[in-house]
């Protein structure tokens, strides 16, 4: 009895040593596709290509919106609400050509979506 027990208790101790990464388990082709526009939108706006970061942008959002109950299923309300906050925030840096600030705002748009992907 004590043998049978061991055995799936160690199994689950193997599994949460070995570092395998909850994003590995959610992240679909269709939210990775979210994380290469976001990559790319940084390629554009560090080049100072704001017309093609602007049309970017607007795919981003499309996308964003699409994924959205995945993100309402794995994070908190204000994450998704702080992300939204954010994308306006990163819309108006790049209608004014504000590289810094638009890098800022990427940045931290890949931080709340890595944390909830990752737990």
């Amino acid at each position: 009895m004590y043998k049978t027990l061991m055995i799936p208790a160690l199994i689950i101790f193997v599994i949460l040593i070995s570092g395998c990464s909850t994003s590995d388990i959610f992240i679909t082709e269709k939210d990775e596709l979210l994380f290469t526009e976001i990559r790319a939108l940084y390629e554009e706006i560090d080049e100072r290509k704001w017309e093609d970061a602007k049309s970017k942008m607007t795919n981003i959002e499309k996308i964003f919106e699409q994924r959205k109950w995945k993100l309402f299923m794995l994070g908190q309300l204000s994450q998704i609400h702080d992300i939204e906050l954010e994308f306006e925030l990163l819309i108006e840096n790049i209608n004014e050509e504000d590289d810094s600030e638009s890098k800022l705002g990427i940045k931290k748009i890949k931080r709340q979506l890595y944390s909830i992907y990752n737990l």
